[in-house]
């Protein structure tokens, strides 16, 4: 009979430790995925404010065109701009 629960014993701690491998393969897996997403998102983000900053940069660089074609060249705003 000791010798049962011996053998008992050993497949407990046994299962207890092939649980733990799974739970830590688990977070690590979790953790692992959620830095992949966090960077993917992060670089979604990034390209989009990289994309907004140039088409504004293009606005701003036109708009800027427009008001020096339209200002005389002797003008008090021309030499701010």
């Amino acid at each position: 009979m000791a010798h049962n629960l011996h053998v008992l014993d050993e497949d407990i701690e046994n299962f207890k430790i092939k649980i733990e491998d799974l739970v830590n393969k688990f977070k690590n897996d979790t953790i692992n995925e959620f830095i992949t997403m966090k960077r993917a998102v992060l670089k979604d983000q990034q390209d989009a404010i990289e994309s907004e900053t140039q088409k504004y940069t293009r606005i701003l660089e036109s708009r800027n065109n427009e008001v020096n074609c339209h200002v005389p060249e002797n003008s008090c705003l021309s030499s701010i701009l």
